[in-house]
């Protein structure tokens, strides 16, 4: 029988981010898994799908790594933006949190981000 590569559950890589862009936010999550895991973007605890704010992308890079990115208008507030990572293997999720009001952006500062890494 071939050889088979033992299953790995899914990591999300610290080379997650998030940027702003105006009126914007651009956020990538990369992930690793074998098998190749699947990426959502959860908003406030609901899903987040394509519509005429929100694009999302999905690249798959070299060995086994995924990439998402989402582009949203920027929330008004703190807001719980999540990437959910997923495979045969097990789950993991990264929230980052924008805790700027929008006074900050204008200046030109970067989104002040909050990582919070859970594993199921």
């Amino acid at each position: 029988a071939p050889y088979r590569l033992p299953r790995l559950r899914p990591m999300i890589l610290p080379a997650s981010s998030c940027s702003r862009i105006a009126a914007w936010v651009r956020c990538s999550c990369y992930s690793v898994g074998r098998p190749s895991p699947s990426l959502e973007w959860w908003l406030d605890g609901k899903l987040l799908s394509g519509s005429e704010d929100v694009s999302v992308s999905h690249v798959n890079l070299e060995n086994a790594t995924l990439r998402s990115s989402i582009t949203m208008r920027a929330p008004a507030g703190p807001t719980a933006l999540t990437c959910h990572s997923s495979n045969a293997a097990g789950n993991t999720s990264q929230e980052l949190i924008s805790s700027c009001g929008k006074s900050s952006f204008k200046t030109g500062s970067n989104l002040s981000l909050h990582l919070k890494v859970s594993s199921i």
